[in-house]
């Protein structure tokens, strides 16, 4: 298995490529909004099991330290939708 981040900024990286070769503002904003929207969810304390062992050890509990892939998912979907929506209006 692969990291969310890990795929996240796979394609994020990508996109923001070809946001730039067909200087497409919209996608490139998409791309950078949804990387700060993954890093600010990990900064408040939101992650992953893999990488709240790098932070806490490996004493972590799910719901405590962690969430499982899809609500941390959830929470990264929750922060970029906040921002994107500030875009859309």
């Amino acid at each position: 298995s692969t990291n969310p981040v890990a795929s996240i900024y796979a394609w994020t990286r990508g996109l923001a490529h070809r946001a730039k070769l067909d200087k497409n503002e919209a996608l490139a904003k998409f791309c950078k909004y949804l990387e700060d929207a993954t890093v600010e969810t990990i900064e408040s304390g939101y992650m992953t099991k893999d990488l709240a062992i790098c932070v806490h050890g490996w004493d972590v509990k799910e719901g405590e330290h962690y969430l499982i892939t899809e609500k941390f998912m959830d929470k990264i979907d929750e922060n970029f939708q906040k921002k994107w929506k500030d875009v859309m209006h």
